[in-house]
């Protein structure tokens, strides 16, 4: 069956978080139509999947994701010659438009200007491109070399090396470093007590979005095309590939309408 090969390929990760992202789809399938297999999903079959999804009322990128990880799956089917089929080479997966997940230059000024240790971790989330929040809890002094943060990222593997601006050095000289942190501050919190705290703290501020760490990556790529940074150059900044760009890279991006005007 497919849920057994996509179960399969699931184990081959080792992050809970991933593990769980394909057990859902497992999940779904099992629901849908427990006993398919690589032979019996097609065109239609993923047509109808698809419409099965939306009238339940799950959205469009929800279902997209589910798509993806059926594909990933049946690649991994493929590269274990398990199957010669692969429906998806005519397939498109739809994205739907998010809502808005960035802020404007003036927001984070005024997040800035607030001075708590909150709105310092944020700012400097945007100063290191966007940096993710785990990455950011785990630098330590040995990450930072000839005034630049260099780390690898948890989630991909993929390396950083970004410039610390003043800004950027100025808040890091606020909070020293200890053994274990490049912030002395987070020594009292495990991860997750920190990212409770920091987004319930984030949440309270009532700006114009719906406020999470994630959201300095999506400004710093929207503000970044607002001065007309190439795509493939924020791509880059964040841990994109070039065929990521397209994919993925303009899904970050909120196009100002000001261009447009």
């Amino acid at each position: 069956k497919f849920t057994d090969i996509m179960a399969e390929f699931r184990d081959t990760h080792d992050k809970k978080s991933t593990r769980m992202v394909y057990s859902t789809t497992i999940g779904i399938l099992e629901r849908y139509d427990l006993n398919a297999t690589c032979e019996t999903i097609n065109g239609r079959w993923l047509s109808d999947f698809r419409t099965w999804l939306s009238r339940r009322g799950y959205s469009t990128n929800y279902r997209a994701i589910q798509e993806r990880n059926i594909r990933a799956a049946f690649n991994y089917a493929i590269d274990n010659e398990y199957t010669t089929n692969y429906p998806f080479r005519k397939w498109k997966v739809e994205i739907g438009n998010a809502r808005p997940r960035d802020i404007t230059p003036a927001e984070l000024r005024d997040i800035y200007a607030r001075g708590t240790w909150c709105s310092d971790i944020f700012t400097l989330q945007f100063l290191l491109m966007g940096i993710n929040l785990v990455d950011l809890y785990h630098l330590t002094k040995t990450n930072v070399k000839r005034g630049r943060i260099q780390y690898t990222r948890q989630k991909t593997g993929k390396w950083y090396d970004v410039k610390l601006c003043p800004m950027a050095m100025e808040i890091l000289a606020k909070y020293p470093p200890s053994s274990d942190h490049l912030l002395g501050i987070l020594d009292q919190w495990s991860f997750e007590w920190f990212k409770k705290k920091f987004n319930a703290e984030l949440q309270s501020w009532n700006m114009s979005v719906h406020m999470t760490s994630y959201v300095t990556r999506y400004s710093f790529a929207s503000i970044a095309d607002s001065l007309d940074i190439p795509p493939s150059t924020i791509a880059r900044c964040l841990g994109h590939t070039e065929m990521d760009v397209k994919r993925v890279t303009l899904g970050y991006i909120h196009h100002e309408q000001k261009k447009i005007d």
